[in-house]
């Protein structure tokens, strides 16, 4: 399988201003959509590439970028455009950029304030002298709410509020046939685990925390390996009563956590992680594809080595 690596939540396309107006002289707020295209190299050898995306209906270049790229690893390039219809094109040379080895291109439709992944992957030949550039994109699963149920509200079983601070749910949609992953890290978490769309956040676990702002991370991954991710934030006061608020789509309720920690929660959608978690996160899905290419009947261990991948992510930065 290739695999995409990216981070992405709700909200996190960029507003860009249009040309024309609104019929007063102000400018109208136009959504782009974000493309992640993973580069990555396969093979003997590096490569160095030129990365073009081209507005299909006016032939337009619109992004260039170029990098170079050992066997066994990748880089991820982040990019805002309007919505339409793109060819995201590879132009593989050696590592001197001298010698052309091989291209290829995926075209794919990005919708408005949504995101899109993409995958190119170059396989260099035994001999180095040429490569084949291989294509896929596909929509990235998209988070459309997180909630926040708390003991005061009664949605909590009574043997769940006996130790539970709040419950965090996320609904996740995706266009990608199979089951959604849900990764999860922050407060109350050790590292990060896999577990489903709900997490206990522990009033235990609050109780040794010392006051502030705590956030819970969590990162769904639809089955091509493409990635959203959205957090919320717990504001831990100590003292002997807990009250505060919670704030998860709109709503609001009473927090009705034991102990002697209080707080408001609050859920939201992250920034997303940084470049640097992103780019490691391509890093380790390229490491795990050239392992597989080494012995391709340890489809298991990939596996493993898939989802080890993205424990890290949720957990990059924390």
């Amino acid at each position: 399988m290739l695999r995409i690596s990216s981070v992405v939540g709700v909200g996190f396309a960029t507003v860009g201003l249009a040309c024309s107006g609104a019929g007063d002289g102000s400018p109208e707020a136009v959504a782009t959509s974000e493309a992640r295209v993973t580069l990555s190299a396969s093979g003997n050898g590096s490569t160095s590439e030129t990365l073009t995306a081209t507005n299909v209906a006016s032939g337009e270049v619109v992004a260039t970028h170029m990098a170079t790229i050992a066997a066994g690893s990748a880089t991820l390039v982040d990019l805002q455009l309007p919505g339409g219809s793109y060819a995201f094109s590879v132009q593989a040379y050696d590592a001197s950029h001298a010698v052309r080895l091989g291209s290829g291109s995926v075209t794919a439709t990005l919708a408005a304030a949504s995101t899109t992944d993409l995958k190119l992957d170059t396989s260099i030949d035994a001999s180095g002298e040429s490569a084949q550039v291989r294509g896929q994109a596909s929509v990235a699963p998209r988070i459309v709410g997180m909630q926040v149920d708390l003991p005061a509200q009664g949605s909590l079983s009574a043997t769940t509020q006996l130790d539970t601070l709040a419950a965090v749910h996320v609904d996740a949609v995706s266009s990608v046939p199979g089951d959604l992953s849900f990764f999860w890290s922050g407060f109350g978490v050790k590292g990060a685990v896999q577990g489903s769309s709900t997490i206990d956040l522990s009033a235990a676990a609050a109780a040794t925390q010392t006051s502030g702002t705590q956030v819970v991370r969590v990162v769904v991954q639809d089955a091509l390996g493409g990635t959203a991710e959205a957090s919320a934030t717990v504001n831990l006061t100590p003292g002997a009563s807990a009250t505060g608020s919670a704030t998860a789509g709109g709503g609001s309720a009473g927090v009705g956590a034991s102990g002697s920690a209080s707080g408001d929660v609050g859920a939201g959608v992250s920034a997303g992680s940084s470049s640097a978690c992103l780019d490691a996160d391509a890093q380790c899905g390229a490491g795990c594809d050239a392992a597989l290419a080494a012995n391709p009947a340890a489809v298991t261990a990939h596996a493993s080595c898939e989802t080890g991948c993205v424990l890290a992510l949720a957990s990059c930065g924390l």
